[in-house]
C-alpha cells in the first residue's frame, strides 16, 4: 500500500505514528470551525 493510501486510510481507524498524525493534522483543520460553531450555541 502506498504511503499516501495507508495516510488516508488512518482517517477511519486511527493508530500509530501516521494516525496521530492524521488526528493532529484534522484537529488544527478544524478548529477554527468548531470554535465558530461553540460561539453560536
Amino acid at each position: 500500500m502506498g504511503l499516501f493510501k495507508n495516510y488516508v486510510s488512518q482517517t477511519r481507524k486511527p493508530q500509530g505514528r501516521l494516525g496521530k498524525m492524521m488526528l493532529n493534522g484534522m484537529n488544527s483543520g478544524h478548529a477554527k470551525m468548531a470554535d465558530w460553531a461553540i460561539s453560536h450555541l
